[in-house]
């Protein structure tokens, strides 16, 4: 357990250096850029949920602009669409056109101010001065904030909460929605700035033409109780941002159609939550201890597959996050240290590696135990030079090397004291072995294997070591007195299959015997007495038990058969209602022995049809059916219950019989086990028929379940592929 122990607390160890290592390298923004790329991505690719009916946009574009003429207007224009939008009495309006400087015509628009309910304008910086809107228009309306946050490569992916420069006024989207939803900042409370839940299409937002509400063109019902946006969006007007979904729709967006988004985004209460640095530090530690506990267990050729399915998962996870949950954890640090832990522990194998490589391989050239092999036929007149003779060297070595290590089995090189000097590669499979540095370790004396004199005579051990069985089979190689070499051969099959060979012989001879035995007492009981009722009594007996001994081997080679595929199945269609219909017809007669009533409920199925062989199903729901009535004390009932659904038959026997404990259901498919209770020992079987029933419907296709309560009685439960309908 210590070595265990010790290994843990290494893993931890290094889980919080590297833990803390990439969370410096995060806080520092160097993956900013790759951070920036997967949430554009994942933004791009989830779904939408939220509903966008409560932004209306009266946007100038290209017709307005075509029957107007050159922007900016005479603001008489827009006096009357606000005249007009009033009148549609919006819940509330907000305008992200900036009236800064005078201009003849500003008392109509001054006016429409006044009167107007519940407008916000706008108010932006330029260098380090304050645009506000003229005086007038200020005093009668809400000022916002316009100032939006642009990253590094210019893209718009978050919006400030309040303005940065003048404390005490609001964002453009956070006053509007002030208007519409008074109580709307317990969304976004404690927050400065928050991710904007882009919509993916724009058009999603219902859009009126300037010109058309100038007009007086429009339906007022489409305005009234919504929020009514004002904005720029003909193409010749530059008031252009991109946004993580720019290179989707392929083009940039308007100013007015990016505050509808962030506007939807509080509306809808969709906001993006951050993962905090803590959460993130957490996580990373978590997940790089398994990915380290994980990888140290796994042969070097298994690393690069499990550090592409942890990279894969953090994407996965990553994005079912932030798509289900709005909730942005950004996987380019977990992907980054698992592609760190992974370069470390692949050049820390290399460097095991090769000192072990150097280690043997040193020892088999250079030791006086293993002699180099015989370069004299390549040295002529002394010719070949020292770099020559490395090469061959070196050559020998690999070959060794490669022969070692393509053995399918454990194998160790040890000294006389037992020492381990070397091992193969496919000792690391097995963490026992890899810990040993001793063969006393894996419990082999090594005193017995000191008696070894002779390259051919092994020293054999049975060993059990992590579940499974080896043989040891130990020499000493030819010219070696010192180093003896191991081999672990793995034999768990081989003991499996002869305790499995053991169990059935003894349990054949035990069902075999028991009917002989009893054969034979009757037939002594005959020779003793001499009336010919006893003699007919006796010969009753001997028959029954024959009969019984003749089924057991009859089952026993229907089930050798079967698992042998030396039985062929004969498919054709079957309409499963007549099949059960006439079994239940065949067993009344044997439920009627004890007083038992079989109740078909098969009309559901009606038709349906499986592809089978009648023979052998029918043998199944004999079997089934026989077992319910056999297990079952009188005066009770069995219900046969035949059910479908789309794809499947799904056939219940119903019993009111003993049951069958918990702990026993998984063993009553096995050959020759019955359940023994009180109510059950006397019960005649052979043990065999749930055996030959699952397997014939495993043939099928099909499947058996069980479910059973011991004093109420079991369920079996056959289900069968059922694709259409018989004709008859």
């Amino acid at each position: 357990m210590q070595p265990y122990l010790k290994e843990f607390r290494t893993a931890v160890l290094l889980s919080f250096c590297f833990s803390i290592l990439i969370l410096i390298v995060y806080l520092f923004n160097l993956l900013r850029p790759f951070d920036n790329s997967i949430y554009d991505s994942f933004m791009s690719m989830k779904i939408d949920h939220s509903s966008h009916n409560d932004i209306i946009i009266v946007e100038i574009d290209n017709k307005s602009i075509k029957t107007i003429g050159r922007w900016p207007w005479n603001r008489k224009y827009h006096s009357i669409a606000l005249e007009n939008i009033n009148k549609a009495k919006p819940a509330a309006t907000g305008l992200t056109i900036l009236f800064s400087e005078p201009s003849p015509d500003d008392s109509s628009l001054f006016n429409v101010f006044k009167n107007f309910n519940h407008i916000v304008s706008p108010f932006t910086y330029d260098r380090d001065s304050v645009l506000f809107p003229l005086k007038e228009i200020k005093n009668n309306s809400i000022c916002g904030d316009m100032t939006l946050i642009k990253d590094k490569d210019g893209i718009v992916r978050q919006a400030y909460k309040e303005s940065v420069y003048l404390p005490g006024y609001d964002s453009f989207a956070v006053a509007v929605n002030k208007i519409f939803k008074p109580d709307f900042t317990s969304y976004i409370y404690g927050k400065k700035k928050f991710y904007i839940n882009f919509i993916h299409k724009t058009a999603l937002f219902k859009r009126i033409s300037f010109i058309d509400v100038y007009k007086n063109q429009f339906n007022k019902e489409d305005l009234k109780d919504k929020i009514v946006l004002i904005g720029i969006t003909a193409e010749a007007l530059t008031d252009n941002f991109n946004t993580p979904l720019s290179a989707k729709i392929e083009k940039a967006i308007k100013g007015v159609e990016l505050q509808a988004h962030i506007i939807n985004t509080i509306v809808n209460d969709k906001l993006i939550t951050k993962s905090s640095s803590l959460t993130i530090f957490v996580l990373l530690f978590l997940t790089i201890i398994i990915f380290i506990q994980l990888l140290k267990r796994l042969k070097p050729l298994m690393q690069p597959i499990l550090t592409l399915i942890f990279i894969v998962s953090a994407f996965l996870i990553s994005f079912f996050l932030f798509s289900n949950l709005l909730y942005w954890v950004t996987p380019s640090i977990f992907v980054l240290s698992y592609i760190v832990i992974y370069i470390f522990f692949a050049f820390k194998t290399l460097l095991k590696i090769d000192k072990v490589v150097n280690r043997t391989f040193t020892e088999l050239s250079y030791d006086e135990n293993y002699p180099l092999p015989d370069l004299s036929n390549k040295v002529e007149d002394g010719v070949l030079s020292l770099s020559q003779l490395t090469q061959l060297i070196n050559k020998d070595r690999q070959v060794i090397k490669a022969i070692l290590n393509a053995i399918n089995s454990p194998v160790m090189l040890i000294d006389s004291e037992g020492n381990i000097i070397w091992k193969n590669l496919n000792v690391n499979s097995i963490q026992s072995m890899v810990l040993a540095s001793n063969i006393k370790d894996l419990s082999i004396n090594i005193n017995d294997i000191r008696k070894l004199t002779a390259p051919d005579i092994p020293y054999k051990q049975e060993l059990y070591i992590e579940e499974k069985d080896y043989l040891l089979i130990i020499t000493i190689p030819a010219d070696v007195s010192t180093n003896y070499v191991c081999i672990f051969n793995d034999i768990t099959e081989f003991k499996k299959l002869d305790r499995l060979k053991t169990d059935l012989i003894r349990t054949v001879s035990h069902e075999i015997r028991t009917p002989l035995t009893m054969i034979q007492l009757d037939c002594d009981i005959g020779k003793e007495m001499g009336d010919l009722q006893t003699a007919i009594k006796s010969f009753d007996s001997i028959s029954a038990k024959t009969e019984e001994l003749t089924t057991l081997v009859s089952e026993f080679l229907d089930l050798s058969k079967l698992e042998a595929n030396m039985i062929e199945l004969s498919f054709e269609d079957i309409n499963i209602c007549n099949l059960l219909q006439t079994t239940v017809d065949s067993m009344t007669e044997l439920a009627n022995q004890k007083e038992i009533k079989i109740m078909p409920d098969i009309d559901e199925c009606e038709n349906a049809c499986v592809k089978g062989d009648s023979i052998r199903l029918k043998q199944v729901f004999i079997n089934i059916i026989s077992n319910a009535i056999k297990y079952s004390p009188e005066n009770t009932s069995i219900r046969v219950l035949a059910t479908r659904d789309e794809s499947s038959v799904l056939v219940s026997i119903i019993d009111q019989g003993f049951g069958i404990p918990d702990d026993e259901i998984d063993k009553i498919f096995d050959r020759f086990y019955r359940v023994k209770t009180s109510e059950t020992k006397k019960i005649t079987g052979s043990g065999l028929g749930l055996a030959i029933t699952k397997k014939i419907i495993t043939m099928h296709n099909g499947k058996i379940n069980v479910k059973s309560s011991p004093g109420k009685g079991s369920v079996f439960t056959v289900i069968l592929p059922c694709k259409n309908y018989c004709l008859s």
